[in-house]
């Protein structure tokens, strides 16, 4: 009797804690649910797709301000079968910058986890040709899709659940699948890792082929995207509890991890870089560039740098108390080889704090990041915000270059450069002729120095004409008072004292002072 009772208590709490389960599931479906696009432009901003209860369709504009046309798939007969993906599906357009390629449309379709496997799709438009597909079971939420900048990669993460052991909650890890749309005429190639852990957000990098992976347990991955797949670079790394957010810089050299808007927060700020594995086994430095100790090497904006003539830092070799996963200059993964240019190892550079911090803000060349604190507009709380808001600007290194509060303070943004139209024979002559053009910026910068100088050297000299003039003219309005002589015999005998003093100054070793004994009373 006692153990059906024991066998009826556990399957009671097995049904509950599925039951649970499931209502936190359909509840983080409905509130990611309210997330999901419900428009959204290609590239080329020639279609939009809407999310309606049907499923997601397509529309074509012909022309600025003309008829909207809805696409849809025709099939060898002729016949037009609309396009319409299963309710409850997801949709991200490729941020492709060439207007001239075909826009694609990564499309995500859930299915209850029993009953079939949910899928993601990439659909190029207008042809409706499946470039890849991937199925996926078991899945625990609704996926999330991350492009690439410039559209070259996607990835799609996943929550997959394990299956339900009695009396154990079921184990739920992480599924990362990248898909190169650089292979765009033949199949695309995907690579696929396994995070134990739950991933909160994933961040590209602008300029290369790297991503940052944070996961629940406050771990930060970074991975490249090689010939070979998707590889880990460096180990994971642990971070502070209130880090959430991953800011690369847009030539993909350095990141900053942040806690950001996090009211009971310290606002954590780490500044890192990612040293090439070829440098560092070389012993070339940490793999930046800035106006330390070195060889000078800068940074170029839409050009970057190569493994030759990096600039050392020898403050940074060194790291005390930093996490596990950051390696020095002279450190090394065990995941990595060296003689790859695209692995790299992370490094910790500086830790800093800014108080409520709530955005940061890279500038377009890659060599300040900005970190701010602004009050929300039409807020009721926003007076909390008013003594603490301003802005901080910081090198890529960490160092605190300016600092400002500004009361009422919105929003703080870069002014945004234009992109470098630039091929890439053409930066590589760049980088080999880089000292010639070095010794030239530097003649100019040395040219306007002298300009600057010689103006505020003649700015000078105007003031203090102006300046003896108007004392002339005071000196000749003294003289014409009644009281002038006087006023002429003070001057003499204050010019005398000048000339006294400074002739005691100029010969004071050849002047013989004599001092009398003082005479002292004998009583």
């Amino acid at each position: 009797t006692s153990a059906k009772q024991d066998t009826s208590a556990k399957q009671d709490t097995s049904a509950k804690q599925d039951t649970s389960a499931k209502q936190d599931t359909s509840a983080k479906q409905d509130r990611e649910a309210r997330k999901r696009p419900l428009l959204s432009w290609s590239h080329d901003s020639q279609y939009f797709a809407i999310a309606c209860e049907e499923g997601i369709k397509i529309y074509h504009i012909t022309k600025a301000l003309g008829p909207v046309v809805e696409v849809s798939f025709t099939d060898h007969s002729g016949n037009k079968i609309p396009y319409y993906p299963a309710p409850g599906a997801t949709f991200s357009w490729q941020p492709n910058s060439r207007v001239n390629d075909p826009a694609v449309l990564a499309v995500w379709t859930a299915k209850p986890r029993d009953v079939a496997p949910s899928r993601l799709t990439l659909v190029e438009v207008p042809s409706f040709k499946v470039l890849a597909t991937r199925n996926i079971f078991s899945i625990d939420g609704i996926a999330r899709i991350y492009w690439s900048h410039h559209g070259e990669y996607c990835a799609l993460v996943t929550q997959i659940q394990a299956k339900a052991v009695m009396g154990q909650k079921r184990a739920v890890h992480s599924q990362l699948d990248v898909f190169t749309m650089k292979a765009f005429r033949g199949s695309l190639p995907v690579s696929s890792v396994t995070v134990p852990h739950e991933i909160m957000t994933v961040s590209w990098s602008e300029s290369r082929d790297r991503l940052a992976v944070l996961a629940v347990n406050k771990q930060v991955i970074f991975y490249t995207v090689t010939k070979k797949g998707l590889e880990e670079c460096g180990e994971p790394m642990d971070v502070p509890r209130e880090i959430n957010t991953i800011s690369w810089s847009p030539l993909g050299t350095h990141f900053v991890l942040s806690a950001c808007s996090i009211e009971e927060s310290a606002g954590t700020l780490w500044f890192g870089v990612c040293s090439d594995v070829s440098t560092s086994t070389n012993g070339a430095g940490s793999g930046y560039s800035g106006s330390g100790a070195g060889s000078g090497a800068r940074l170029i904006p839409g050009v970057g740098l190569s493994g030759k003539g990096v600039a050392t830092n020898a403050a940074t070799r060194s790291i005390p108390g930093a996490p596990s996963g950051f390696k020095t200059a002279t450190g090394s993964s065990g995941t990595v080889t060296a003689g790859s240019s695209k692995l790299f190892t992370p490094e910790i550079l500086f830790k800093g704090e800014q108080m409520k911090l709530q955005h940061v803000d890279w500038d377009p060349s890659g060599r300040y990041v900005s970190t701010s604190v602004s009050s929300p507009v039409g807020s009721k709380s926003g007076y909390k915000f008013d003594e603490i808001a301003g802005y901080t600007l910081w090198s890529c290194q960490g160092k605190a270059i300016f600092n400002a509060g500004v009361e009422g303070l919105h929003r703080f943004q870069w002014r945004p450069h234009p992109f470098v139209h630039m091929p890439e024979s053409r930066r590589e002559l760049v980088r080999e002729s880089f000292n010639q053009y070095t010794k030239t910026f530097e003649a100019q910068d040395s040219k306007r120095k002298t300009e600057r100088r010689e103006e505020a050297m003649k700015f000078s000299k105007q003031q203090r004409d102006t300046f003896q003039k108007l004392l002339r003219a005071a000196q000749d309005g003294c003289r014409a008072l009644p009281e002038s002589e006087q006023w002429e015999q003070m001057e003499a005998e204050y010019q005398k004292s000048r000339q006294l003093v400074k002739h005691v100054k100029e010969n004071w070793r050849e002047i013989s002072v004599t001092v009398k004994p003082a005479v002292v009373p004998s009583n």
